[in-house]
């Protein structure tokens, strides 16, 4: 059992030394990328007024107008998301 326990605590460690969020995805348990969490906050985008999709028509077309709208902004693709 104690080589059990030393295993696990060896893989921890290597997990912990390639975490470069500093333990965010951990404590948030974020469906997003690190690099979406590490990316800078863009100041002077201005979000898009768009109504909420509510189950009425073509999703696709709803996130297209969501993108179209952000790429003529500048936004990049983690201030997208």
């Amino acid at each position: 059992m104690a080589s059990l326990m030393k295993v696990v605590e060896d893989l921890q460690a290597q997990v912990a030394a390639k975490d470069r969020t500093g333990g965010v995805l951990k404590v948030t348990r974020s469906p997003l990328s690190s690099d979406i969490l590490r990316a800078p906050i863009q100041k002077k985008i201005q979000y898009p007024q768009l109504t909420l999709y509510d189950g009425e028509g073509d999703p696709r077309v709803h996130l297209s107008n969501y993108s179209d709208y952000m790429i003529s902004t500048g936004a990049t693709d983690a201030t997208q998301c």
